[in-house]
């Protein structure tokens, strides 16, 4: 008996293009995920990465916004990275789904995530508790390659910056630097080596204390999002 064949709205079948956004900040216990708890089938009670469908009239980076803000209520604002395109034929059991990932370095401190759309919870996860946790869809694998890519990153005293406020001291680039795994380089070496770049200045008057120059850094803010 031949297979019957699904059917179509349009001549000829196609996937779905979904976004997705892995977020890096720096909290008081190290580096922390930006993440979801799925409120609905698939994967519902799992944790996955802020993201959904591509509308058909948007980039992709505003779908990255709007789909960050609707499920967190915070304003994705700075640049963010594509990480890569994931396009495993059975990774949604919905259908044919590829999506768009990308990745972004989330200046402290950034605000805490409310859950909003789709999302029975949003937060800030350590990334420790993450590691090793079974994620809907592919995005354990996803998050074992946005660690790669935030390793080459991390070799770059840029990248460090990302992660510090706009005011910062030395204590508080010792305390970066520990959490991601740097803590053998000394904030005053860095400091130097970062002014040095044009990255940062030192605040007049103020002992060990600086100003990123980093205007462009990525922030998650709570507020009114504008498409």
């Amino acid at each position: 008996m031949p297979t019957k064949k699904k059917t179509f709205t349009y001549p000829y079948p196609r996937p779905s293009v979904t976004v997705d956004l892995v977020a890096f900040t720096v909290r008081d216990e190290g580096l922390h995920v930006l993440v979801v708890k799925r409120k609905a089938p698939p994967f519902e009670g799992m944790y996955a990465y802020p993201g959904g469908f591509l509308d058909l009239d948007e980039e992709p980076l505003e779908s990255v916004a709007r789909e960050t803000h609707e499920e967190t209520g915070l304003i994705l604002k700075g640049p963010v990275f594509p990480l890569g395109f994931y396009g495993e034929v059975d990774r949604d059991p919905r259908g044919r789904t590829i999506s768009l990932v990308h990745s972004a370095i989330i200046r402290a401190p950034a605000d805490d995530p409310v859950a909003g759309d789709d999302a029975a919870e949003a937060l800030w996860m350590p990334l420790d508790n993450l590691l090793g946790q079974e994620m809907a869809f592919d995005h354990s694998a996803i998050l074992e390659d946005a660690l790669r890519w935030l390793t080459r990153y991390l070799a770059v005293p840029a990248t460090v910056s990302a992660f510090l406020p706009e005011v910062f001291t030395e204590a508080d680039v010792q305390s970066v630097l520990k959490r991601c795994g740097q803590e053998d380089t000394d904030a005053g070496d860095w400091c130097a080596y970062a002014q040095e770049r044009g990255l940062c200045e030192r605040m007049p008057g103020r002992k060990k204390q600086y100003r990123s120059l980093l205007m462009d850094a990525t922030e998650l803010r709570r507020g009114e999002f504008k498409a």
